[in-house]
Formats: C-alpha cells, sequence, structure tokens
C-alpha cells in the first residue's frame, strides 16, 4: 500500500493548522496557565470544601469559626434535625441572648478565641434512629484578653437591681448554682445594649414573633432557673448595683468585681442522616468553665452530676 507523501495537501493543511495551534498557544501560554490553574483551584476548593462537609470535625471547626466572625446567618446554616427550642424561631435561638434559650452560644458571637485540639467520640446509630450516626465533638476554647466574657449574678443578668454585698458574696463564690441559665449569664461586656449587636438585632428584626411570646412562655423559658425567677423577663442589659448610701457603683468597679471566663469546653452532638454523607449540629453544650475570680486567682465550676447528650 502506498504511503501518503509528507507533500500532500491534506497532510500539508494539517501540519500548517497544528504549526498554527501550537503558535497561538505558545502566544497565550500566560493566559491558558492562568486558566488551568483556577480551574484546578476551583476543582480542588469544590473536593475540599464538600470534605469539610463529611467530617464531624471540620463541621465543627467551621460552624465555631462563623460564630466567631459574627455570622449567625451562617452558623445558622450548620444545625440540622428536630429543634429542641423552647420557643419559636428555630436555631437562630442557639444564637441570640433574647430567645432566653438555655443553653446558648450567643457569648462567642463575635469573640476572640483559640480552639485546642478536637476530641471526636467514635461514630455511632442513634438509639432512636438506627439509619442515622451520631458523632459527640468536644473543643476545648481559650479567650483571648478583653474577650474573656463576665459571668454575672442571676438577677443581674436579668436586668435586676443587686446589692453590692450581693455582688461581693457572688464574686468570691460564683459557683454556687452556677448552672442556672448559665450561658444566658456570659456576657461580652455589661454596657447600655451589649446584647443586642448589629448582627442579633437584625436577627430579632427578622424573627419578631420571638418577642411577643417571653411572658406567657417564662415558665418554660426559665425552667432552669427556678421558681423564684421565673416572673424575671428574658435576659436584659446588665442591672445595676447599688451601694448602702443608695449611689450606684460605675460600670469599672462592677467589672472588678466579675468573675470572667478563662476557658470552656464547647460540646457539640452531630448526626449524620441516612442516605447523606454531610453531618449537621443537633445539640450544644458549654461545659468545664475555668473563671478568673476577683483575686485573679482560677476556679473551675463543677458539675454535679455529670451530663451526656
Amino acid at each position: 500500500m502506498l504511503q501518503p507523501s509528507i507533500n500532500h495537501p491534506i497532510i500539508s493543511k494539517a501540519s500548517a493548522l497544528a504549526k498554527q495551534i501550537f503558535a497561538l498557544m505558545h502566544r497565550f501560554r500566560l493566559p491558558l496557565l492562568c486558566c488551568f490553574l483556577l480551574v484546578a483551584f476551583g476543582t480542588g476548593w469544590y473536593l475540599f470544601d464538600n470534605y469539610k462537609k463529611t467530617d464531624p470535625i471540620m463541621v465543627s471547626k467551621e460552624f465555631l469559626a462563623k460564630i466567631a466572625q459574627g455570622d449567625i446567618k451562617t452558623a445558622k446554616s450548620y444545625f440540622g434535625g428536630r429543634c429542641a427550642c423552647v420557643i419559636p424561631g428555630g436555631w437562630i435561638s442557639y444564637l441570640i441572648y433574647k430567645s432566653g434559650q438555655e443553653p446558648n452560644l450567643a457569648y462567642l458571637v463575635g469573640a476572640r478565641f483559640s480552639m485546642g485540639d478536637f476530641c471526636k467520640k467514635i461514630e455511632m446509630p442513634d438509639s432512636q434512629d438506627l439509619q442515622q450516626k451520631r458523632c459527640l465533638v468536644t473543643i476545648p476554647i481559650t479567650f483571648s484578653g478583653d474577650d474573656r466574657p463576665f459571668f454575672l449574678p442571676v438577677k443581674m443578668a436579668f436586668g435586676k437591681t443587686i446589692e453590692e454585698s450581693e455582688l461581693l458574696h457572688f464574686s468570691h463564690n460564683p459557683g454556687k448554682e452556677w448552672q442556672k441559665g448559665f450561658t444566658l449569664r456570659l456576657r461580652p461586656s455589661i454596657s447600655k445594649g451589649a446584647i443586642d449587636h448589629a448582627a442579633m438585632s437584625e436577627t430579632m428584626n427578622a424573627n419578631s414573633s420571638l418577642l411577643s411570646n417571653y411572658e406567657k412562655q417564662a415558665q418554660d423559658l426559665f425552667r432552669l432557673l427556678g421558681n423564684d425567677v421565673i416572673t424575671f423577663l428574658p435576659p436584659a442589659d446588665a442591672g445595676p448595683v447599688t451601694r448602702g448610701d443608695k449611689t450606684f457603683l460605675k460600670q469599672y468597679e462592677v467589672e472588678k468585681l466579675l468573675p470572667r471566663v478563662q476557658k470552656i469546653s464547647i460540646s457539640l452532638l452531630l448526626v449524620q442522616k441516612a442516605g447523606t454523607p454531610y453531618w449537621l449540629v443537633t445539640q450544644c453544650k458549654s461545659t468545664k468553665p475555668i473563671l478568673q475570680v476577683v483575686n485573679g486567682n482560677l476556679t473551675a465550676l463543677k458539675e454535679p452530676i455529670a451530663s451526656s447528650m
């Protein structure tokens, strides 16, 4: 069989076309390289982003990072499943003070803190739904400088006036009944409007139904606070502190006496539903708090009964 000559018209045209293509590729080699890298980066990011959602530790880390950034809207998207919220409003209740939801993570919103090593329990089937897996992730966190939350007495945290003697007693003994509304009593500041920063206010405006349900559901909202405080309104700006002569302590004087959270552990229960690789947060607790008290010493608050999710 005769082989076509390299001078054959068709081969010559193909050769010329190939040369033009290579010439164009050489001419635009930098833009082409950028496009290739962009596609490779996009593909890699897509795969990594999906991987993050399939790993409970990565989900927990991203969830807390969004809260620290003050991105309540995105943080809410990490929740899933049936919400055990006390009042209407859904999972957003766990990220705003005025929902009255206890436990709550509002004290972490916009705060600076470092995360320690994550501890993950073995993934296990849900006892109530064998088609669903559960995973408990515990994250120890440490607060930085002025971002250490203040721990307020119960009455003060709900806007009630207290006496200086009450504050002094609490400052030296913050562990007595500390679990009553614990996370609602952790505040970034005791200044007016501290629990109404922009992100929270925007959320509350979008969930105005919360506001009309507080008083009629007070019994449920504050069941953890005891019968003596069920008539309290939802968490409010810190109440004032009076001296014996009926004058008020100034803000900096009160702050010097309030314990501050140095370290705390966040326990997140995540679930993975059947047919999906993604993990969602269904419960969150704040445990093992370590406070710096008025004399500068560190005090670990002990839980009377070991709790489990």
